[in-house]
């Protein structure tokens, strides 16, 4: 649910991000010339990696579940107290049949 909704998120900016970049080359090409386009690119890019340092966070030996819980919204349909187990649900079925 949430990897299906990130990689269209991911292919999406990415292709606005490709579209911008062949936009505005000519422009830059133009006015600050190779060595500055190719500058400004760096900078685009180490601009990046700092912001992603800072705000992605560390999924070192997490398994893929792991990684869909960090962005998951946590729902709680029942309140802090109440908690549903199986073999509550399991009871009820039981005495269901029993009542029947």
């Amino acid at each position: 649910a949430v990897r299906g909704s990130a990689t269209s998120i991911t292919a999406f900016l990415r292709s606005i991000t490709v579209f911008l970049s062949i936009k505005i080359f000519p422009s830059l090409l133009s006015a600050f010339g190779i060595g500055g386009s190719f500058f400004t690119c760096a900078v685009v890019c180490f601009s990046a990696v700092g912001i992603s340092y800072f705000t992605v966070p560390e999924t070192k030996g997490m398994d893929t579940v792991g990684l869909e819980n960090i962005y998951k919204k946590k729902e709680c349909r029942y309140g802090p107290t109440t908690q549903l187990s199986i073999d509550s649900q399991a009871t009820t079925t039981s005495e269901t049949r029993n009542l029947v």
